[in-house]
């Protein structure tokens, strides 16, 4: 047992992949201020010109493989480090939720402010 943990503590790849995490763990909270950044201008977007960027929506779904290709990484589901070692994810590459992960529940539709007659 003591031996098993000598040569595990010397083992260089472990301490070099403790750095690689601790990089991507920093890159993580990075990509999710420019997640809320792409969250705010898509709202200013719908709110005042009552469409959305198209190239944001492809750029959001791309940044949400991002993440799960650095949670697979950090969370030892993928020894494939993220981009900037590999190339950026497209759209869709993530995989997808299982259909009874999904859910149907949208946001409920305003009330009127009109009186009924």
């Amino acid at each position: 047992m003591a031996g098993t943990l000598k040569k595990n503590l010397s083992d260089t790849s472990t301490w070099v992949r403790l750095l690689y995490m601790l990089l991507f763990g920093i890159v993580i909270e990075l990509a999710f201020i420019v997640m809320f950044a792409i969250v705010f201008i898509q709202f200013l977007l719908k709110l005042f010109s009552a469409t959305v960027n198209t190239e944001l929506q492809i750029l959001g779904d791309s940044l949400g493989a991002y993440f799960h290709q650095i949670v697979s990484f950090l969370t030892y589901r993928s020894e494939e480090m993220p981009y900037p070692f590999a190339p950026w994810p497209k759209a869709g590459e993530a995989s997808a939720p299982r259909p009874a992960a999904r859910s149907r529940r949208r946001l409920p539709k305003p009330k009127s402010n009109q009186p009924q007659d």
